[in-house]
């Protein structure tokens, strides 16, 4: 297969991505064909196919529940003890973890992504009713993948790899780059609604602490600075952040 031109190798590529993934396929191919930097990010937000076709897969509303669930007890906790702070969801606690996200099987989240590496996510608009014991928020999560070929990609198992379309991937990647045919980053972006009920307190003296400021005195950002993310901008009652990415 070494022997064939670029285009014969993209042809390949290209027709099992999107035999297998449909038109998403045939965009992650051609964003490969034509990068140049390595481990650039091509972004997929809100409302996109991709973002779409993942909230919509069985595995991520499972890996979701798990996510609120976890909220749900921390709030619960929080609210026995008599104050909702939205900052004890922080990374740094490690009262929520990390969502895994991966797609087995044969389908179309298995050929566009497999299963993501690393996971950010984020709590904004968090609100808590005293009274009513109930709050709300919207949780954002930020998953990444690397749109790349392993050595183990390229060996034929049951799993499908070491197609002609993963070989010709493999020969791109790391013979024929001078042009484009660099990997990058996938990152896909989905928001969801959260609302829950604080019904572990019954001591009727339970009230919320609303943070306009970070402890430093800093406004509140999108990434807890103790996770060394970059600054996103202000974002007030925003405080959870999980797994930072990797990339490999």
């Amino acid at each position: 297969m070494r022997h064939e031109s670029d285009s014969d190798l993209q042809l390949r590529m290209q027709l099992e991505l999107t035999l297998g993934g449909g038109p998403i396929g045939t965009d992650l191919a051609s964003a490969f064909f034509r990068n140049l930097a390595i481990l650039d990010t091509k972004t997929h937000g809100f409302g996109s196919p991709l973002s779409d076709l993942v909230k919509a897969s069985p595995e991520f509303r499972s890996e979701h529940e798990s996510v609120k669930d976890f909220i749900r007890d921390a709030v619960r906790e929080m609210d026995f003890r008599g104050i909702i702070d939205y900052r004890e969801l922080a990374e740094a606690r490690k009262k929520v973890p990390p969502p895994g996200l991966g797609f087995p099987g044969f389908q179309r989240l298995h050929v566009l992504i497999g299963s993501f590496q690393g996971v950010d996510v984020y709590l904004h608009d968090f609100n808590a009713d005293p009274v009513g014991r109930t709050y709300d928020a919207e949780l954002v999560y930020h998953f990444f993948d690397h749109f790349g070929v392993d050595n183990s990609d390229a060996i034929p198992d049951s799993s499908g790899h070491g197609s002609p379309g993963q070989m010709a991937f493999w020969i791109l990647q790391r013979e024929r780059h001078r042009t484009g045919n660099m990997p990058y980053i996938t990152e896909v972006v989905i928001n969801r609604p959260i609302v829950g009920t604080a019904t572990e307190c019954h001591s009727g003296r339970c009230r919320m602490v609303e943070h306009d400021s970070a402890e430093e005195g800093r406004p509140a950002r999108a990434r807890d600075a103790a996770c060394g993310g970059e600054d996103r901008g202000s974002a007030p009652r925003a405080g959870i952040v999980a797994w930072p990415r990797d990339t490999r």
